[in-house]
């Protein structure tokens, strides 16, 4: 019975020790050259936004014209926040993507990249000894070099889900009738950000920003309001997406 005792309390301690753990969601490669990135510098390729709507009955809408005004929102503050942050970083835009005659090249990046990070997220939170230890690659020269593209790529990725007014309006009825908690989760949003080295296909640094929003927190709508509201919700997720990027560089000076 006292070996049982023993043997639970040392289960005990182990299971407290592992779940206390530092996660994150980052993910760093082990050679990632911090200064290298601040003096070599980036190329922000096109966001590529995802927005839908979701009925009442769960059917879902795709939000075309919300997602470029999503894509240009967030293009803007990227270059915004890498600059202020003392990142050489430059913004290619999808007609320079035609008119160098480089598309079929960044779509196959995208799409390498698209398989790769889904391997590296396949669990969202990882302990930090094996997330800043990764080791990733999607293929050396991904994009020919020309004077528009620096070493270092930053791939974007935005997904919005939103229920529509008639879905909200049932969820918080069920709230209050039945008191379920279907409208705590109205509207959710991932920004997923990946740096890669063009030279070596590596990809050298990612993080991913998954949020919940609240029933009042709808984000599509119309007017200078909602725009407002837009670019406080994108400055803000980006910003916590690179903090631990920003901070990896605080630490090095």
């Amino acid at each position: 019975m006292h070996k049982s005792l023993k043997y639970l309390v040392l289960l005990s301690l182990l299971v407290t020790s592992a779940c206390a753990r530092p996660t994150t969601t980052v993910r760093r490669d082990a050679s990632f050259n911090q200064q290298d990135l601040r003096v070599a510098g980036l190329t922000i390729l096109p966001t590529e936004a995802t927005v839908n709507t979701v009925s009442v009955s769960g059917a879902k809408e795709r939000m075309y014209e919300y997602e470029e005004h999503m894509e240009t929102l967030i293009d803007a503050q990227l270059l915004s926040s890498l600059k202020e942050n003392g990142y050489p970083a430059t913004l290619l835009a999808k007609r320079d993507i035609h008119d160098q005659h480089i598309s079929a090249q960044v779509l196959k990046l995208r799409e390498h990249a698209t398989m790769e990070m889904q391997t590296l997220y396949s669990t969202t939170w990882l302990p930090e000894e094996k997330a800043f230890a990764i080791s990733s690659n999607i293929g050396a020269k991904n994009i020919d070099n020309t004077e528009s593209i620096k070493k270092y790529l930053l791939l974007s990725n935005y997904s919005l889900l939103s229920k529509t007014n008639g879905a909200r309006a049932f969820g918080f009825m069920m709230d209050v009738m039945v008191g379920t908690s279907m409208s705590s989760n109205s509207d959710s949003s991932t920004l997923t950000l990946a740096i890669v080295d063009n030279d070596t296909g590596a990809i050298v640094w990612s993080n991913m920003n998954p949020q919940i929003h609240p029933l009042f927190g709808s984000f599509i709508g119309g007017g200078k309001k909602s725009s407002n509201k837009d670019e406080a919700h994108v400055k803000e997720s980006i910003e916590r997406t690179l903090k631990p990027l920003f901070a990896d560089n605080n630490k090095e000076n």
